[in-house]
């Protein structure tokens, strides 16, 4: 990736696609429809300003994924990252859902973040 690209793009992300028209799901129902261990790619990554703050979002190639937002730091970090930036590019990177409960008993859904380096 070239200096400028990398410093100041706003999207450096090469596989995204017409994210702006993407569905947003929420991954309480990717947990529904897919069940806990499912790995969904991430095509790129974008932090959002909305009614709660700063909120990352990942795109997963087919839909607009709302990331947890204790994450939120992470994925500032990861789009900052050129390494980072290319294992996206190159379909790299995934992210797996999974459950917990929180203080007060109600369960709750974050992610794992990995990648697929170890599979070549």
């Amino acid at each position: 990736m070239s200096y400028f690209k990398s410093k100041f793009s706003r999207n450096k992300f090469t596989n995204v696609g017409n994210w702006k028209s993407m569905e947003y799901v929420k991954l309480s129902d990717l947990l529904k429809q897919d069940g806990e261990g499912t790995q969904y790619p991430i095509t790129g990554v974008f932090i959002m300003n909305g009614e709660f703050g700063e909120q990352a979002v990942v795109t997963t190639g087919k839909f607009k994924v709302n990331m947890p937002t204790h994450m939120t730091g992470i994925f500032k970090e990861m789009i900052k990252d050129d390494k980072a930036v290319e294992f996206i590019n190159e379909g790299l990177a995934i992210f797996t859902i999974y459950t917990y409960k929180d203080k007060k008993g109600v369960e709750r859904c974050s992610i794992t973040l990995d990648d697929l380096w170890q599979s070549f």
